[in-house]
């Protein structure tokens, strides 16, 4: 499950800079509406939205809508200066020392997103305290499902006693002072009783304190040594889908087993919040939407899953090929495995309504009674879908600037939607975001740009082919790896770095590759010095890596692109019969 996602994630990723990173940041969750859900005024809501940029008027042309959409931040304005000023003398993007003009495409991403991690990414945040100095230090950790151990009796004896509070935790381990005769009795217990259990007694587990004594210290920061501490896990951000993985299939040496202990789990209502990092305003209550069970033993057997359709509200088991209803009742008597959980709230629902209703109201109102804009299609449907859709961002359409995104403008239609100015400033009011837009016009800044990019790609591709002189060495669907017959030359280039490249030049991304680094190939003892070229052997460049042989003419021509190194050399001609 976690590979499919993973997969997915890298299929439908798309690249999200700084001007759309600073836009996400900002969090509105209807606090507004929860202290008023009986009504809707406009003049408060289009007040409210008069802080939000339009990026383009009808009065402006599209080089004006674009310097007015700039944030005040320093970096962004000097960037829309100088592209410009690019953009003035176009005619000489196709030259040769502007296409090669490393600073002017030099822009990196803050992050990748895509539907998959907005669908499934929580965050998780563990502080662990030094019961010396008692500093606490945390760490912030992405998680996409969570994975809780089925406690045992004397566990849920011992949480009892354990408090879960912020400020003052106790772990399990530090107050299991037991005779071993009470230790005995509650392995039997637990032995003959195949006790019931709760999801929330399994989720209490996984969030309570854990004492680190022994092999489990941790090294301190401040003390420089290792210390014993105590370690506690919180939520900081709650996802839309919560995947719960239950561990049931234990291993313990040569043997396995499988845990059959009933848990039973809410089909509405799961509350997160005793386990959010203070006054987290993200919605954490949700309701069951899918389960995975498993029947037989550790051995060998069975998967099905029940899920809930939307339409109907009727859950169904979903059997090989077979397909059934089913009463909710069976669902909560299901030996669950896996849980999907979704995020659930009951301002969003009032919010929808609103919006369909300003949307239907309208296709009354004609062009010359009523100002238009468009909206991200992306977000519409989150907004249809999410329980915290978060705010509104056009920038799935628009470039930096807020004018339509050049790879875009010829199929409009799939990634935005026309509505009236009432419904945006409702839309605004309620989420917050941008940045507006009236009409769709091209963006002639980053057209150029994209200009720019496309000349330097077959600029460097038809170096690459030309000094290389082999066509099968490296086309637009795969890389040569070093299985691949190359001719012989004399200088080596890390495959990582290589494939970078590849998706650069070939259009998959708008990232450069960065400066070449071949100092994964190379022995440590070798890394240390300063030298610029190293010659050595085959046999001592690093085992079950994967790097290409190119000629001296590529090399030269990447490295003064790109720069970076070191430049490896080598000599033996057994690496190529190889």
């Amino acid at each position: 499950l976690r590979f499919l996602l993973n997969e997915l994630h890298e299929q439908l990723k798309r690249p999200v800079y700084k001007w759309e990173h600073r836009l996400l940041k900002t969090r509105n969750h209807l606090e507004m509406l929860e202290n008023n859900t009986h009504g809707y005024d406009s003049d408060s809501s289009m007040s409210s939205c008069s802080s939000f940029v339009s990026c383009v008027s009808a009065e402006s042309d599209s080089l004006d809508c674009g310097k007015n959409c700039i944030n005040s931040d320093t970096d962004d304005a000097s960037s829309y200066n100088s592209t410009t000023e690019l953009m003035e003398s176009s005619d000489n993007f196709v030259a040769e020392e502007e296409v090669l003009n490393k600073e002017f495409l030099l822009r990196k991403p803050v992050r990748y997103n895509s539907i998959i991690n907005d669908t499934f990414s929580g965050q998780l945040v563990t502080s662990v305290t030094c019961l010396r100095c008692k500093s606490v230090s945390h760490n912030k950790e992405i998680f996409q499902d969570i994975s809780l151990s089925v406690p045992s009796l004397e566990q849920l004896v011992l949480m009892q006693n354990a408090s879960i509070n912020d400020n003052e935790y106790v772990s399990l381990s530090s107050i299991a002072n037991q005779s071993w005769l009470s230790w005995l009795t509650l392995r039997f217990k637990e032995y003959i009783s195949r006790m019931d259990l709760t999801l929330s007694d399994c989720l209490k587990l996984f969030f309570s304190p854990e004492d680190l004594r022994g092999d489990d210290m941790y090294r301190c920061d401040r003390c420089k040594s290792l210390q014993p501490g105590i370690k506690m896990c919180r939520l900081l951000k709650t996802p839309q889908i919560l995947c719960i993985h239950i561990k049931r299939f234990r291993h313990e040496g040569s043997s396995s087993f499988k845990l059959n202990n009933r848990i039973s789990f809410p089909l509405e209502g799961l509350d997160l919040g005793p386990f959010v990092q203070g006054r987290s305003s993200d919605l954490h209550t949700y309701n069951l939407i899918a389960v995975i069970s498993h029947s037989g033993n550790a051995d060998g057997g069975h998967y099905v899953s029940y899920c809930i359709n939307h339409s109907n509200y009727r859950w169904y088991l979903f059997d090989d090929e077979t397909v059934t209803a089913v009463d909710p009742c069976t669902v909560e008597n299901v030996e669950a495995y896996v849980l999907f959980y979704e995020k659930t709230s009951d301002t969003i629902g009032f919010v929808r309504e609103q919006a369909s209703a300003l949307f239907e109201n309208s296709y009354s109102l004609s062009p010359v009674e009523t100002s238009r804009y468009y909206i991200s299609m992306e977000w519409v449907i989150r907004l249809s879908t999410f329980a915290e859709p978060g705010p509104v961002n056009n920038y799935s359409f628009l470039c930096r600037h807020g004018l339509v995104n050049v790879k875009k403008l010829s199929s409009m239609h799939k990634y935005c939607l026309q509505l009236s100015s009432s419904l945006w400033n409702y839309l605004c009011d309620k989420f917050g975001g941008g940045p507006a837009c009236h009409h769709l016009k091209h963006c002639i800044i980053c057209a150029a740009y994209q200009e720019a990019l496309d000349s330097r790609r077959k600029h460097e591709l038809s170096k690459f082919y030309r000094y290389q002189n082999d066509d099968e060495y490296f086309d637009s669907k795969s890389i040569a790896n070093e299985n691949h017959n190359f001719a012989p030359s004399s200088r080596f280039i890390c495959t990582k770095w290589l494939r970078r490249w590849k998706a650069f030049v070939f259009g998959e991304t708008d990232e450069l590759p960065g400066a070449i680094d071949n100092s994964c190939m190379v022995p440590v003892p070798l890394r240390n010095g300063s030298a610029k070229t190293i010659s050595i052997e085959v046999s001592e460049l690093l085992p079950n890596l994967c790097f290409c042989c190119i000629n001296n003419d590529t090399w030269r021509d990447l490295i003064s692109i790109y720069g970076g190194g070191p430049e490896i050399c080598c000599e033996n001609k057994e690496l190529y019969s190889k």
